[in-house]
C-alpha cells in the first residue's frame, strides 16, 4: 500500500486510517511494506496516522501490521498524535517535516 503526494487538511478523523476488519466484517486483513511518503497533513484531529486492528487477540510477537515507512511529509499540528495504534512492527519515522502550534 503506498499513500504518496496527498494534502490531508483539516480532517475530523486520522487522515489514514488502517485497521484490519477481521473480527467483524472481514473487509481487509493485515498490511505490510505500506509507504507513507511526500504528503502534507495540515490542521489534523490526530492521531493523523492511526493503527486500529479489530482483532480480539493479540498474539505476542505477531503484530497484525508489518514494515510501515512514513517519510518526507509535512506534519502542521495544533495537538495530538502523529502516529498511534497497536500491533504495529518495523515502523520507521524519518526525513519529515512536524510544526506544532497552539
Amino acid at each position: 500500500m503506498t499513500v504518496t503526494r496527498r494534502h490531508f487538511d483539516g480532517m475530523s478523523m486520522a487522515s489514514i486510517y488502517i485497521s484490519s476488519d477481521a473480527y467483524q466484517r472481514f473487509e481487509l486483513g493485515p498490511v505490510q511494506d505500506v509507504v507513507i511518503r511526500n504528503n502534507v497533513f495540515e490542521r489534523p484531529a490526530g492521531p493523523v496516522i492511526w493503527f486500529d486492528p479489530t482483532n480480539r487477540e493479540v498474539v505476542p510477537g505477531q503484530p497484525m501490521h508489518r514494515n510501515v515507512l512514513i517519510e518526507d511529509s509535512r506534519f502542521d499540528m495544533a495537538g495530538g498524535a502523529l502516529a498511534a495504534g497497536r500491533s504495529v512492527r518495523d515502523l520507521t519515522f524519518r526525513s519529515n517535516h512536524v510544526r506544532r502550534h497552539a
